[in-house]
């Protein structure tokens, strides 16, 4: 696993434990219900982003190939 790899899962762990820490603010009413919900669902939305960009740096994902059409130009 290359140093790139290791940063993707460590942001998506600590992504993750962002959520659980805005549950709890939330539950010790540290943290606005309304804001803490927001935020959380934020937070797993970048989680959910950062898996994907993990999986296409896996090769798991492949993109679509470009095709590029060029005409010759006129003389």
């Amino acid at each position: 696993m290359n140093d790139e790899s290791k940063f993707l899962y460590y942001a998506k762990g600590s992504a993750g434990e962002l959520v659980t820490q805005l549950y709890i603010g939330i539950e010790i009413k540290f943290i606005d219900k309304q804001v803490g919900l927001q935020l959380i669902s934020e937070a797993k939305e970048v989680a959910a982003m950062i898996a994907a960009l993990i999986k296409l740096r896996k090769g798991c994902v492949k993109e679509s190939a470009i095709e590029y059409h060029f005409e010759e130009p006129r003389t």
